[in-house]
């Protein structure tokens, strides 16, 4: 896969995994692309503000809720009493105080010494305090621009890249303020009519940010359209590739290549390996690289 450019020098380009709809892949896809970026020579952070903390727990931080349930309440708790992403969104701390290395399991247990860090990714842990978020913004008439002071503030300029962040499924105030930090969205769907009608709505909330923001810098656009679960022919299912058809007529150029349905996706998060670690030469890995070959990174 050849390596992606850089953005400017002017700071990283911030890029956000949004749809009000939930199981539309944003954690599967913001992992992947995130660990390809950064397996590609490109200094890359993932900030975790969905309330699940699925990519924490993809990349290293917490287990998936198929394990033991008594080892699930404790690791849990041990990743929310460390400084999350929760405790910069209530000025309790500063985004490198949430930072840590993203790592991919390579043996058992919950120690350090089951995993191994992935080189040039980094991850702002997310927490499941994140679902009071809505509550807390509403109480700070400044908070809405928690993250965008976080990333212009707390990060040294040359510090990344590219930040990518994982959204939960929702367009509340924490999505409002993400928008305001981001400069990118890539709006992540399946292949149905819920999903598609998602970023229809999606749409809808940019341009009242935009606008209502306008005069102190406004806020994120919706650059990109990713659909993943796509099936590989029509005979799997007419339905499906009436809707990527209907995305297409819709969003033109901006649709991404799609991403096809694998239940490696599914096995990567319960292993704790993303994708390109766990299936490097599959489908979907295949997929996601064309995925990443298809973004303008130096498009601002």
């Amino acid at each position: 896969m050849p390596r992606p450019t850089p953005p400017p020098a002017e700071g990283p380009l911030v890029i956000a995994f949004m749809n009000q709809a939930g199981g539309a892949r944003k954690t599967t896809t913001a992992v992947t692309l995130a660990t390809l970026l950064a397996r590609s020579g490109v200094r890359t952070l993932l900030i975790d503000a969905d309330s699940q903390a699925d990519a924490s727990i993809a990349l290293g931080y917490g287990v998936p809720d198929q394990q033991d349930r008594e080892r699930v309440a404790t690791v849990h708790d041990a990743l929310d009493a460390r400084t999350s992403i929760h405790d910069v969104l209530l000025s309790e701390a500063k985004l490198p105080e949430a930072i840590v290395p993203a790592r991919t399991r390579v043996g058992d247990g919950d120690d350090a010494a089951a995993f191994s860090v992935i080189p040039n990714l980094d991850l702002a842990l997310g927490s499941r305090k994140m679902t009071q978020a809505d509550a807390e913004l509403v109480q700070d008439e400044t908070g809405y621009f928690w993250l965008r002071d976080a990333l212009e503030e707390d990060l040294p300029e040359d510090a990344y890249d590219v930040v990518l962040i994982d959204c939960r499924a929702s367009l509340g105030r924490l999505e409002i303020s993400v928008l305001i930090g981001a400069e990118k969205v890539i709006a992540c769907a399946k292949p149905e009519s819920k999903d598609l009608r998602g970023v229809a709505e999606l749409e809808k909330t940019i341009d009242r940010t935009q606008y209502k923001f306008r005069r102190l810098g406004g806020s994120a656009e919706l650059w990109r359209v990713l659909i993943s679960g796509a099936r590989s022919h029509r005979a799997q299912g007419a339905v499906y590739q009436d809707m990527v058809d209907r995305a297409h007529k819709r969003y033109g150029e901006r649709l991404l290549p799609l991403v096809h349905n694998s239940v490696l996706a599914i096995e990567s998060y319960d292993a704790q390996e993303p994708l390109p670690y766990w299936a490097p030469k599959s489908g979907i890995v295949q997929d996601y690289e064309s995925v990443l070959g298809a973004l303008p990174l130096t498009e601002r």
